[in-house]
């Protein structure tokens, strides 16, 4: 069962939206630190503690560690979207939104008045990482998922959602995640029962975009 059907108004399709979100998700996670993906085995494995604390103080002296969260949990979102538009039971809806004003325009006063008479455009609506963890038995049920694996993606992206990513996101609290450097470990295998459940030329591609083949310098 697809969840919600629409016209697509990209050329990627909602394919080429789940590569992206995948290829996205691998990049933001490792660079977070907090793991590293094993080309090898297609699965993510806990960085060490002591190295991300290192590069965590190389992002930034005072604020890195928490940089380096906002990452990671924003390649978990991107993980779990991709997981759902490669299965093909969800599609993200077409909604209208205003149209970002082209550098030429200035902003001026008399410019800013007018914002609610902006055009639209069609774009896709990716939903809110709350709402994927609701729809969450849909994808469970396509991929006949044994109670572990539920239980394991399932709370792994409610704490997440409660008690990392919004909180992150929406304030500065100093050296709030000190002290949870063990979550990510405990993390990591939902993230790799949901990677088990993608097609292994899906995730080749996907890392093809990550690791972009470069020219030889001449």
């Amino acid at each position: 069962m697809v969840l919600t059907l629409t016209n697509t108004d990209a050329s990627t399709g909602y394919e080429g939206d789940g590569m992206l979100q995948l290829a996205a998700a691998i990049a933001l996670i490792e660079k977070s630190c907090l793991m590293t993906f094993s080309r090898e085995h297609n699965r993510f494995v806990p960085s060490d503690e002591l190295d991300f604390e290192l590069r965590a103080r190389e992002q930034h002296p005072k604020f890195g560690r928490v940089m380096l969260w906002i990452l990671f949990s924003t390649g978990a979102e991107y993980l779990l979207k991709a997981s759902f538009l490669l299965s093909g039971v969800w599609t993200p809806n077409i909604k209208q939104k205003k149209v970002i004003p082209q550098a030429s325009i200035p902003w001026t006063a008399e410019w800013l008045t007018q914002v609610d008479s902006l055009p639209e455009e069609n774009v896709r609506d990716f939903a809110t990482l709350g709402r994927m963890i609701q729809l969450l038995e849909v994808l469970f049920n396509h991929y006949c998922a044994d109670d572990d694996q539920k239980r394991l993606v399932k709370y792994a992206y409610k704490l997440l959602a409660e008690a990392i990513r919004n909180r992150d996101a929406h304030a500065y609290v100093q050296n709030v995640r000190q002290s949870h450097f063990h979550v990510a470990g405990k993390i990591c295998p939902a993230f790799n029962i949901l990677l088990s459940w993608v097609n292994g030329v899906d995730i080749e591609q996907a890392l093809s975009r990550v690791e972009p083949t470069q020219a030889p310098t001449p």
